[in-house]
């Protein structure tokens, strides 16, 4: 066949839409149309009015988008939204651009942008039953809501697949094809079993929030539950029921070590991306916990969702699932514009592809990084990304004192707002003032209740800066018209590309704007050199591969392996802690013969040459004796800890290791001190955040007062008269102390986050985890009354019934302190049948103000 039969057998929009795409017209039309907008971004504060305008070249572009549309190439589809997004900016009042403007946005299907700039519009006869034709396919389960069309290509690759992993930028809106899948299986009549994934505790509520809030009549009518920790099913199952189970990794594993026989049916794992982190131990407990699951239910169906990856295959073959199938997509519905601005130069450029061009007609005067953040894009929302914590605090503080030197007014609307943080931690903390001004600070650290409060407002607009560690990357759904990236770093290590492009497609919301705006910005050396510029900025966010994090391609990490598995000795090595891990999941897997030839990391191991690993591995293990289930289900505790704690109890008499429902300070020092002697942590804990036997006084009063039912306000005022009553200094950002003043913000600020760090991570997570496998031993050696499962009161922060039931429903650990103590007589709790019952409901919303920080959860609950 010749190239003339070629062509006549291609359409002739598609061919349409070649042609323009590679012609050097196109590419000069769409050079001009970009240099409007970046003098509008940059020269007219955002203002729609620019001094001068080629009619005849905008015209041109709207046709050349128009072309683009109707192709079935992704880079045209884009390039075409592109076009409107930025025509936008500077002509949205034209009725040609209107008219054009909401053919192509309908031909796209990204339906939510068309309000946008349609109104008034009417469309040709052809193209309005074209978009009612998609429209009536494309439809939601929420009324005026459509699938884009790559959200319903993907909809309907979900529900006809067993195995699914799937790929797309940030802006696609994966999650919401994901819950609009969830809630098709629940709408059938059949009651399955659903498990959702997700990185971290934050997205268990806001994923459990939106659940609840669309699936009401299914959970009011009984027909499924929502399970968030396994805890909920102390009961057993109710196989009359369905369940979505929305789960940490860690949880699932605690999840079917419990209750192995339930029947999972589906498994949705949000951020796959997680599995495929180097020297990163939680993404062996992720790939353990999805393994384990799927060997107990080889059956359920598999979906892997992911940022921009070229190769989303990977996670289909990790777990050799058969008749697998990939979805990928590079089309987002919101467009978006990526710069780099050096500040310490004065050089303003775009990116294109893989190339900086200069911007030379920048006129207004930026001087700091701090004009560029007020100016560009004025009013509207904006992300910061800042690093680390104290990087975070630093840059806040410096962006408040410019605005006050501005003279900005603080926000009327936002007093109520920052009274609300004075009472939740304290009167000190830096944030209230900050929000006062519209400004915000966001990391890990804070309170779960607070940082929902500050990502509602910041949707809302009440907050307009939002200054941000990497935490936003754990899947948080939050868009800005704005990102601006300040630092090439995450923590001390450079952005992975996969890191960096899903932080940039935070920029531009939905049905809110056309397009989002990444500013990468150099205001200081060694934020961004020529290295991560070209790595990073330039990279092809297209083309990112990925492998799993336990591949080793490095023959000194597999002689370390290979080390610690001979020998037990971690001295010496990097990230030694990822290779712990890694080794003891290695040992334990060689333990399950039934299932070793099945086994993707014995696999891994054996397909590679390395079955030195595996004989060293499997001889290591000889005198282990604990239960394979156990071993299994806590990975992140060092076998060999493991095995001295299993037969040092053996010693003991049930009354000497029997924990107590209603713990005293004293008695909590005390099994502490037996838990870091019987599992030898002070031997086997490391890193910066290593848990330390000196610090069990410390540790039992903030376990203490967590597990009583403590506030934070409470728990945080304690340690203010601990530090003052000791005379201790706080150590500062930059490794100085100083001694601690309680009318310093700076400082209390500081001892606020230290606290909630170590109640997150050294109480919630380190601690929680060596007591939880405390109580599982106890429970297999003295099989009749192994005592209070301090786990449990840790988990929920609680030892009252009362409060683990509302938990159990919902509500997180402070609103459900908060119901239980200002709405007693409205909670009645049958001890005998374990159940709760909330009387008055519309009482209890009815008295609680709208604007306080637990009326989200209480309307969305009650």
């Amino acid at each position: 066949m010749n190239e003339k039969d070629v062509a006549r057998k291609i359409p002739l929009a598609q061919r349409l839409s070649m042609d323009a795409y590679t012609s050097s017209y196109f590419k000069e039309i769409y050079k001009y149309i970009s240099i409007l907008y970046d003098n509008c971004l940059f020269n007219n504060n955002g203002t729609h009015n620019l001094p001068f305008v080629d009619t005849t070249k905008i015209e041109k572009a709207l046709r050349f988008a128009d072309i683009l549309s109707h192709s079935l190439v992704e880079a045209h589809r884009t390039k075409s939204f592109e076009i409107i997004s930025k025509i936008a900016a500077f002509h949205s009042d034209d009725p040609y651009f209107k008219m054009i403007g909401s053919a192509v946005i309908n031909r796209l299907g990204i339906f939510a942008a068309d309000n946008l700039i349609s109104q008034g519009v009417h469309l040709p006869l052809d193209r309005e039953i074209e978009s009612s034709i998609k429209k009536s396919f494309q439809r939601t389960t929420i009324d005026g809501l459509f699938f884009t069309d790559k959200q319903y290509e993907l909809y309907q690759s979900l529900i006809t697949s067993n195995t699914l992993s799937f790929a797309g930028p940030t802006s696609m809106g994966k999650s919401f094809v994901i819950n609009e899948y969830i809630k098709h299986i629940v709408f059938g009549n059949a009651k399955k079993n659903i498990v959702l994934i997700v990185p971290t505790r934050a997205l268990i509520s806001q994923s459990t929030l939106k659940l609840k809030n669309e699936l009401r009549d299914e959970i009011d009518g009984n027909q499924y539950k929502i399970v968030t920790t396994s805890y909920m099913l102390r009961g057993g199952i109710d196989h009359s029921k369905g369940y979505v189970f929305v789960l940490t990794p860690e949880r699932l594993v605690s999840l079917i070590s419990t209750c192995p026989d339930i029947i999972i049916d589906y498994i949705f794992v949000d951020e796959a991306q997680k599995l495929t982190i180097k020297n990163d131990t939680r993404s062996l407990v992720t790939y353990s916990a999805i393994e384990q699951t799927l060997n107990l239910n080889p059956n359920a169906k598999l979906f892997f969702s992911s940022p921009n990856l070229s190769n989303p295959e990977v996670f289909n073959d990790l777990f050799n699932r058969d008749h697998a199938k990939v979805y990928r997509s590079i089309e987002g519905a919101t467009a978006q514009n990526l710069y780099f601005i050096d500040l310490l130069n004065n050089k303003f450029s775009y990116v294109d592809k893989n190339k900086l061009i200069d911007i030379d007609n920048v006129n207004q005067t930026y001087t700091s990084v701090n004009d560029l953040i007020f100016q560009i894009n004025k009013g509207k929302s904006k992300i910061i990304y800042t690093g680390g914590i104290d990087n975070t605090l630093s840059r806040t503080r410096d962006f408040l004192r410019y605005i006050k030197k501005l003279q900005s007014n603080k926000k009327p609307q936002n007093f109520d707002l920052a009274s609300q943080v004075r009472e939740f931690v304290h009167t000190g903390y830096e944030l209230a003032e900050a929000i006062e001004y519209g400004v915000a600070f966001h990391f890990g650290n804070l309170p779960q209740a607070i940082r929902d409060l500050i990502e509602y407002n910041f949707k809302i607009g009440n907050i307009d800066y939002l200054f941000c560690t990497s935490t936003l990357l754990e899947g948080v759904n939050l868009p800005a018209r704005s990102v601006f990236i300040l630092t090439s770093k995450k923590g001390t290590r450079y952005f992975e590309p996969v890191d960096f492009w899903n932080l940039a497609g935070r920029a531009g919301r939905l049905a809110i704007e056309l397009a989002g705006d990444i500013f990468c910005v150099k205001d200081e050396s060694g934020t961004w050199n020529d290295k991560a510029v070209k790595n990073l900025i330039l990279s092809n966010k297209n083309e990112i591969e990925l492998t799993p994090s336990f591949y080793l391609n490095d023959s000194k990490r597999i002689k370390e392996l290979e080390q610690i598995i001979k020998t037990g000795s971690t001295e010496g090595i990097q990230n030694s802690e990822f290779l712990r891990t890694l080794s003891d999941m290695v040992r334990i897997d060689t333990l399950r013969t039934d299932k070793a030839n099945n086994l993707p990391l014995i696999n891994y191991f054996r397909n590679n040459g390395n079955n030195d690993i595996l004989h060293y591995a499997l001889k290591s293990i000889d005198n282990i004796n604990i239960p394979t289930h156990i071993l299994l289900a806590n990975s992140h505790i060092a076998i060999n800890s493991q095995h001295n704690a299993f037969n040092c109890i053996r010693n003991y008499s049930i009354d000497e290791l029997k924990l107590s429902w209603n713990p005293t300070n004293e008695e909590i020092k005390e099994k502490l001190a037996l838990i870091f002697n019987i599992y030898q942590i002070d031997k086997y804990s490391k890193g910066l955040n290593r848990l330390n036997f000196n610090s069990i006084p410390y540790y039992a009063v903030i376990l203490t007062k967590w597990m009583h039912g403590n506030t934070l306000s409470e728990i945080i005022s304690d340690a203010i008269v601990y530090y003052i009553s000791n005379r201790k200094n706080i150590y500062l950002s930059d490794k100085t102390q100083e001694p601690f003043d309680q009318n310093n913000s700076i400082h209390i600020t500081k001892l606020v986050n230290d606290t909630i760090k170590d109640i997150e991570l050294k109480i919630g997570y380190q601690l929680q985890n060596y007591i939880s496998h405390y109580c599982q031993l106890l429970s297999l050696v003295f099989e009749n009354n192994p005592g209070a499962n301090w786990s449990q009161f840790i988990e929920f922060g609680s030892n009252d019934p009362i409060v683990w039931q509302l938990q159990f429903m919902g509500f997180s650990r402070h609103c459900a302190i908060f119901l239980k103590k200002n709405f007693p007589k409205h909670l009645k709790y049958d001890q005998e049948n374990n159940q709760l019952y909330i009387l008055n409901r519309a009482e209890i919303k009815s008295k609680v103000k709208q604007n306080k920080l637990y009326w989200l959860e209480i309307q969305a609950l009650l």
